[in-house]
């Protein structure tokens, strides 16, 4: 068995009750090219996507995400980073916000 597994960092989270962030995962390894077309570059983009969402730069996040979305539609993980900047650039974080997403539930 190996400890080697295709990840992509979904996002650092922060549940309610808690201070401290929790980056979450998903384990990339069980997609084939047909279950996620294009899966190297959309995940790319995602990431670059989310470096950009934690950096507050809401515009280039989007963008980096919508291209992704253009290459796979179905990926979750950038329509949902994607919809929180809408969010943000609507109604933008406190000044100090640390790039971290507070779920207000358990």
């Amino acid at each position: 068995m190996t400890d080697d597994f295709v990840l992509r960092k979904l996002d650092s989270i922060r549940v309610k009750g808690k201070t401290k962030p929790v980056s979450i995962y998903e384990v990339m390894d069980f997609y084939t090219g047909s279950a996620f077309p294009e899966m190297e570059e959309v995940i790319g983009r995602q990431q670059k996507g989310l470096e950009l969402y934690t950096r507050g730069e809401w515009v280039t996040a989007r963008e980096e995400l919508q291209k992704a979305l253009h290459l796979n539609p179905d990926d979750k993980a950038s329509w949902t980073l994607l919809q929180r900047c809408l969010h943000f650039e609507k109604k933008p974080p406190r000044e100090d916000w640390d790039g971290v997403w507070e779920m207000d539930s358990k």
